[in-house]
């Protein structure tokens, strides 16, 4: 296997949102529940061995063991933040209400950024004494940046910005997956210059992942090749337990399929789910009185005995129904539909879901019935892209400055995304004959990058030239995802392409390349998750002059947006991983050499294999 069972050494990678704080104290709690719906259903999927070995009881999240503590955090920097400048990185003390002494840590910025995704180097060190100043000599210097030490030992580091929250936290264990934290953080932010200090609230919840079980490697070795593969595995369990706190339906959960221990097609666990679902919404007043009972289920905690006895209710039945085989499996990979249509055409529980029946509502429902989108108002904002000290560095440098600066368009102009860069992107893309796979790749990266900014720089200055930023942005996105001109296959991508595919592991990896695998995934996700947003921001702009930051969330965080923020996100990640895999395995240049050409084809393959499989679960999951 290939795979560094190391790969989160020295490396933080987690997944931040904004966060609702109407929602924040209950949001442990309702994930818990729903996660532990999820487990319960992987458990039973799981070899037999490892059942007669560790009980799903110990697996079972209790958010009564969740811990709160109070952090202090202070960011140190130069007079004229270098270290920030010259490396992105940020240099921070904390000390916690729970533990004795400070820790140290330096956070090195990611080579790329995918929305809610947070992957970076990260240094920590924890010193029993009480160190008021950051010193760089406490880490192993292989592993700081080149001159990074050179230059805090050659310029006094200042105390710049705080960070100031409470954390509760809770640390949940998949079983033969991996461990990993949920954090919500409340406070804020806050930095002094020339005796003014500028505020900014933090509410926002993380998943960090902690370890990952090397059985689990061992036993995936074809389907994870690196931790951008296991990325897609860690954000693949969140998304689907994130949805269902969002109000999903259980039929909308197969987890069968999330971890790469079975095959990509519906497990018959899922096919009964999809199946009894179907035969319980066989009229209006039976989906309402499911519907209800959803709720009230809902809103009780989940017991050790519930979640066993309700997951061997699903495996028994899933038994009995492959053993009559008397369904079909869904070909195009989607949930089957829970909704009874009306005579009109649209789903008749539909008046009862939507509180706030617009023109847009009204084309959301069409287009969509009961997505699980629908069934409530959702505790998730949106992304939040930037890390709380890019929040302080940006809340300095704005407000920070005399008034002249203030009414300067020029000055201004930075806390918005400029989309000039992309507007010419586009423009050549269009112009090029054959526009490459590496161009294409170059407006995504700036599309995600451009869009990022955007809603970050929404989310924490909330003003009416922020939101339009959005729409400008998305309109960019949306106009390039749908009407792109198709790249050009190079003759050495076609060969490479066939070299692997000669290889009997390989049943479908033309949807890398031959099928324009990834402007067809940017069309279809942009139409499901991108779109509908779009729309309604641009209206709301539309009817509301005084837009103000509380309106421009809730929109964020309503509607079919209730899943915007966990499916555009998985989205941005998934196209970055399509992308970068197309660019390795067919167009990277390689050294023309025969001494190790049978490594790098053994390593292509299994990089490869990775890819193909992650490919199938993405279009199963659109």
């Amino acid at each position: 296997m290939s795979i560094n069972l190391n790969l989160l050494q020295n490396i933080e990678c987690e997944y931040k949102f904004a966060l609702n704080p109407a929602y924040a104290a209950s949001f442990i709690s309702e994930f818990c529940q729903k996660f532990n719906d999820v487990i319960a259903l992987r458990y039973h999927t799981l070899p037999q061995d490892f059942i007669s070995s560790f009980p799903l009881s110990s697996f079972l999240a209790d958010p009564s063991k969740s811990e709160v503590a109070s952090l202090a955090n202070e960011y140190f920097d130069t007079k004229d933040d270098l270290l920030f400048a010259k490396y992105r990185s940020g240099l921070r003390l904390r000390r916690s209400s729970k533990a004795s002494g400070v820790e140290q840590t330096l956070k090195c910025k990611g080579e790329e950024s995918d929305g809610a995704s947070h992957t970076h180097k990260e240094l920590n060190v924890h010193v029993s004494h009480d160190l008021t100043v950051p010193d760089l000599s406490l880490f192993a210097a292989d592993d700081l940046p080149a001159g990074m030490l050179e230059l805090a030992q050659s310029h006094e580091l200042l105390g710049k910005y705080k960070t100031d929250f409470v954390r509760q936290s809770i640390t949940l264990t998949v079983p033969l997956f991996l461990t990993f934290e949920v954090a919500v953080d409340q406070g804020e932010i806050a930095c002094t210059y020339e005796g003014k200090t500028h505020r900014s609230s933090i509410c926002e919840v993380e998943f960090e992942l902690k370890s990952v079980n090397p059985d689990y490697l061992n036993l995936v070795s074809d389907k994870v090749y690196d931790l951008d593969d296991l990325r897609l595995e860690f954000s693949a369990l969140l998304n689907e337990v994130m949805l269902l706190v969002a109000g999903a339906p259980s039929a909308y959960l197969d987890a069968a399929h999330l971890f790469g221990l079975a095959s990509h097609a519906p497990s018959p666990l899922v096919t009964s789910i999809q199946q009894e679902m179907q035969e319980q919404m066989a009229s209006v007043a039976e989906a309402g009185a499911v519907l209800a009972q959803k709720e009230q289920a809902a809103a009780a905690p989940s017991s050790v005995e519930v979640v066993t006895a309700k997951a061997e209710a699903l495996d028994h039945a899933a038994a009995h129904a492959a053993a009559s085989n008397e369904h079909d499996d869904d070909e195009s990979g989607e949930p089957l539909a829970t909704s009874t249509d009306s005579p009109d055409g649209e789903s008749a529980l539909v008046g009862d879901i939507f509180h706030e029946p617009t023109a847009v509502n009204e084309r959301a429902k069409r287009r969509f019935g009961l997505h699980p989108a629908l069934r409530k108002e959702g505790g998730l904002i949106g992304v939040e892209p930037f890390s709380k000290l890019k929040r302080a560095v940006l809340l300095k440098t704005r407000y920070a400055c005399d008034e002249a600066k203030q009414n300067d368009p020029q000055f201004m102009a930075q806390f918005k995304a400029d989309l000039t860069p992309l507007r010419m992107l586009i423009t050549a893309y269009v112009c090029t004959d054959k526009p490459s796979l590496l161009d294409f790749k170059q407006i995504v990266d700036c599309m995600a990058e451009v869009y990022c900014t955007a809603m970050g720089m929404a989310n924490l200055f909330g003003t009416r030239e922020n939101f339009e930023n959005v729409r400008d942005a998305l309109d960019l996105i949306i106009s390039f995802a749908g009407h792109h001109r198709p790249t050009y296959i190079s003759p050495q991508s076609h060969r490479r392409h066939r070299e692997l595919c000669q290889d009997p592991d390989f049943n479908d990896l033309s949807m890398l390349t031959v099928s324009e695998c990834s402007s067809m995934f940017i069309e279809i996700n942009g139409q499901l998750w991108i779109d509908p947003f779009f729309h309604d921001l641009k209206r709301l702009l539309e009817e509301q002059v005084d837009l103000d930051a509380e309106q421009f969330k809730k929109l964020c965080r309503t509607s079919i947006n209730n899943s915007f923020a966990i499916k555009s996100s998985e989205y941005a990640e998934r196209i970055h991983y399509i992308l970068k895999r197309q660019q390795i395995l067919f167009v990277d240049e390689e050294v023309d050499s025969e001494v190790n050409k049978e490594q790098r084809m053994s390593e292509r393959k299994l990089m490869a294999l990775a890819t193909q499989h992650h490919l199938k679960l993405m279009w199963n999951n659109i």
